[in-house]
C-alpha cells in the first residue's frame, strides 16, 4: 500500500479533531533538512497571520520547542540523524500539548502507520501543495 499524493487536491478542512493544542498560542515550527522548503512553508504560515520558526534538523527543533512552544509544528519524518519520529515522541512526552504534522516524501506505508502509533494529527506526502496546509492553518487561527 502506499502513501496517497496530495499535490492536487487539498482537503476541504483538517482532519476530524484537529485542534491547535493551546489557543492563544500562534507559534507555528517547521522542521525539515531543505532550507528552501522550510522557507517557503514559513511564508506561507506567515501570510495566515501566525509566527512561524524555521528548523532544519530535530536537534534544533527540540530546542526551539522549548523555547517557543509552539501550538502546531509541521516535521518532517526523514532527516539525517536524529529523525522526525524521535522528535515526534520526546515532544508529545512534554508537560504541554502541541498538534503535530508529520511530512514524508516516502511512499513507504509505514509512515501512514505512524499517525496512530504516536499520536499525531496527520501525516502528509511531500511534494504537496500549499493548499493542503490550509486547512491546519485556518483551523489554527480560528481558535486563537
Amino acid at each position: 500500500m502506499r502513501i496517497p499524493s496530495f499535490n492536487s487536491t487539498a482537503p476541504a478542512e483538517a482532519p476530524a479533531g484537529f485542534r491547535p493544542a493551546k489557543p492563544g498560542r500562534r507559534n507555528v515550527l517547521v522542521v525539515d533538512d531543505d532550507p528552501a522548503f522550510v522557507e517557503e512553508m514559513v511564508e506561507h504560515i506567515v501570510r495566515f497571520g501566525l509566527r512561524a520558526t524555521a528548523c532544519y534538523s530535530a536537534e534544533d527543533a527540540f530546542s526551539a520547542i522549548g523555547r517557543e512552544r509552539p501550538s502546531l509544528v509541521f516535521l518532517d519524518i526523514v532527516m539525517p540523524g536524529f529523525d522526525g519520529r524521535h522528535l515526534a515522541q520526546l515532544a508529545l512526552g512534554l508537560d504541554y500539548r502541541m498538534a503535530i504534522v508529520l511530512m514524508t516524501g516516502s511512499d513507504d506505508i509505514y509512515h501512514v502507520t505512524l499517525k496512530s502509533d504516536l499520536a499525531v494529527a496527520d501525516v502528509i506526502k511531500k511534494p504537496f501543495s500549499w493548499r493542503l496546509m490550509d486547512p491546519y492553518l485556518e483551523t489554527f487561527v480560528e481558535a486563537v
